[in-house]
């Protein structure tokens, strides 16, 4: 089974431990190397599952009301349809 915090995609520091944000550019700035551009990687790559971007989750359509009933045989609840 696939981990879901593998490293196995491409190393950039925009996942990397040692990174941080800079929210005014296209820059992060790196405890390593100082101010670094988002796709660059370097030899002392971390990966930090927290800055993974999750998958879009699909919409689960909501069931029916008569999906969810009950049948009821000799005062016992059966199976749910």
């Amino acid at each position: 089974m696939k981990s879901l915090f593998s490293d196995s995609g491409e190393k950039r520091c925009e996942r990397c431990l040692f990174s941080a944000f800079d929210s005014n550019s296209d820059t992060l700035l790196c405890e390593k190397k100082g101010l670094v551009p988002r796709g660059s990687s370097c030899f002392r790559f971390r990966y930090d599952p927290l800055k993974r971007a999750p998958r879009v989750t699909p919409d689960i359509p909501k069931p029916a009301a008569e999906e969810l009933t009950l049948d009821v045989v000799d005062g016992k609840e059966a199976a749910v349809r």
